[in-house]
């Protein structure tokens, strides 16, 4: 007789809500790990005793429909520890972000070549971004480029939408190492819609 062939097709799983379990940069419980593990229409959120500083080496970049809500501005924060950009949002993306802090941020210009988005220590986002709850502290964008200015200490909205309830903006600065050229919006700077809620 004929042989059936087994199938070994798996369900795809649906959304759902996943935990961060400690302030790691990388690792089980990170994190980074839980944005790649996560699928679009995940929630993520953090356990109990998760609060500090969690400190990034890169950039989280986010590729898929999330929402991420922390456990307060001022329990926790996400940093770039002076060093790197905190979050770029991908063309497409649609992220909810709130109660955590983005701190420390900062992207530099390279000093030659074109630029697309000369901006945004804080993040940089190309989607649509819902911001509530939230702070952006101590974020810096760096200028080095000679012909051109720099965007958005904190936010680089690029041709995407930004909407922001209740968030404070501190110590955020977009400055420029050529006195000719400027430095513009020391919290933000939107080249398409930003929206109040």
């Amino acid at each position: 007789g004929a042989a059936s062939a087994a199938s070994n097709s798996v369900t795809p799983r649906t959304a759902q809500t996943i935990v961060v379990t400690n302030t790691d940069d990388s690792g089980a419980g990170s994190l980074r790990q839980t944005l790649a593990d996560a699928i679009s229409g995940d929630t993520v959120t953090f356990a109990g005793g998760v609060t500090g500083t969690i400190t990034l080496a890169t950039t989280l970049s986010i590729t898929k429909d999330l929402t991420i809500t922390g456990p307060g501005a001022a329990v926790l924060a996400v940093s770039g520890n002076n060093a790197v950009r905190v979050l770029s949002i991908d063309s497409g993306v649609t992220l909810n972000w709130s109660d955590l802090t983005v701190a420390n941020g900062k992207y530099v210009t390279p000093s030659s070549g074109t630029l697309t988005a000369p901006g945004g220590g804080g993040l940089v986002n190309y989607g649509t971004l819902s911001l509530q709850n939230c702070a952006f502290n101590g974020n810096a964008t760096v200028g080095e480029h000679p012909g051109y200015g720099v965007l958005g200490g904190a936010i680089n909205n690029v041709l995407g939408t930004v909407t922001i309830h209740n968030c404070t903006f501190s110590g955020n600065s977009a400055t420029h190492s050529v006195s000719a050229m400027a430095g513009m919006g020391g919290a933000l700077s939107s080249r398409s819609s930003l929206l109040p809620a």
